[in-house]
């Protein structure tokens, strides 16, 4: 059926999709959103999402996948993760960022501007961390996973929380480490 909820990365370009793909499916199944709703997703939130407005959590994501019987998998980024090369050099995606080799605040800038470039986030927001980017990150700064994601999450301006947050999501095994934004 539907992807796990850690597997989904939710940023304005992902709820647009989703918003129309959903759309496209109660349209095809001639469903209309009265018989979708109920307490949990009413009627507005379902419009909301079908437009692409509704602030989604990777959570609520699930619940409308499973509500409309649609598959993430086909609008999950796949990509494989980054790698680092010890002469300064980031690869992420078809982006290629440089560091300067032994220090780990390059490195982890040069990650998030290269996330927020590959995915075309603004500089302020929050970004989704993949758990296999931070995996490579830990390994190559010889840090615990959980000290990059809280150094990662300072430099996104996240809160104590929310780098809290961000930690339990990655002792979880979740493929996805991200919160939203209280701003």
């Amino acid at each position: 059926m539907s992807s796990p909820v850690h597997d989904v990365t939710v940023d304005e370009v992902f709820a647009r999709r989703f918003g129309a793909l959903l759309r496209d499916v109660r349209r095809e199944r001639g469903m209309r959103i009265r018989h979708l709703a109920d307490g949990a997703l009413p009627a507005r939130s379902l419009r909301a999402a079908e437009a692409g407005t509704l602030v989604l959590a990777p959570v609520t994501v699930t619940q409308l996948a499973m509500r409309y019987g649609v598959e993430l998998g086909g609008l999950l980024d796949r990509r494989t993760p980054a790698a680092v090369i010890g002469d300064g050099t980031l690869w992420l995606g078809d982006v290629i960022v440089g560091f300067v080799p032994g220090d780990e605040w390059s490195l982890l800038q040069g990650y998030l501007d290269a996330v927020r470039s590959v995915r075309s986030i603004a500089h302020d927001a929050l970004v989704g961390l993949r758990r296999d980017d931070i995996d490579v990150l830990a390994g190559q700064l010889q840090l615990p996973a959980r000290a990059v994601i809280d150094h990662l999450g300072v430099f996104m301006g996240a809160s104590e929380d929310e780098r809290r947050a961000m930690v339990s999501l990655y002792l979880a095994h979740a493929s996805v480490i991200g919160c939203t934004s209280s701003n």
